[in-house]
């Protein structure tokens, strides 16, 4: 089923139970937002990027997986992969040129990952069942890494 999706004012073609979907078209060369989608499995992705040069890439895979992103601000990236079921990803960037590789496999995965400021970098990694990540980075030029593995970890994280 093809379903018409509106991010940021620009619309894409997303095709639902369909391991693929197309690119938007070049509304507004100077605010290029770059949005690959694929998604399968009754997996949800939302979507509000405001500002210049902002990078999204998202893959899911899997049974009811959602991410929620937020990206406001100028050169935000986040790339998210999602393999297995329920995991949830909730991401907020806002400021300049932060950085976040995020992968999540299993099941029933969360993470919250908040970067404000400039030039923060984040790769979190989430491996097995029911691990709970929070990584909150409030500043300039943070680093961390987050990586769990198993079942039934918590991690709290904050950078300031």
């Amino acid at each position: 089923m093809k379903q018409l999706v509106a991010i940021a004012g620009v619309c894409l073609w997303v095709l639902c139970g369909a391991a693929q979907a197309e690119q938007s078209p070049d509304l507004d060369p100077g605010n290029d937002p770059v949005i690959p989608f694929i998604l399968s499995g009754g997996n949800d992705a939302s979507v509000l990027q405001d500002g210049i040069a902002n990078e999204l890439s998202v893959y899911q895979a899997g049974v009811g997986n959602r991410t929620d992103v937020t990206q406001l601000g100028t050169g935000n990236g986040a790339e998210l992969w999602q393999d297995g079921s329920m995991n949830v990803a909730i991401i907020g960037q806002t400021g300049e040129y932060n950085r976040l590789s995020m992968q999540q496999y299993g099941d029933r995965n969360l993470a919250d990952v908040t970067q404000s400021g400039a030039d923060n970098d984040a790769m979190l990694f989430q491996s097995g069942v029911n691990n709970l990540a929070v990584l909150e980075q409030y500043g300039n030029q943070l680093r961390a890494s987050v990586w769990q593995f198993g079942i039934d970890n918590r991690t709290h994280v904050v950078q300031q």
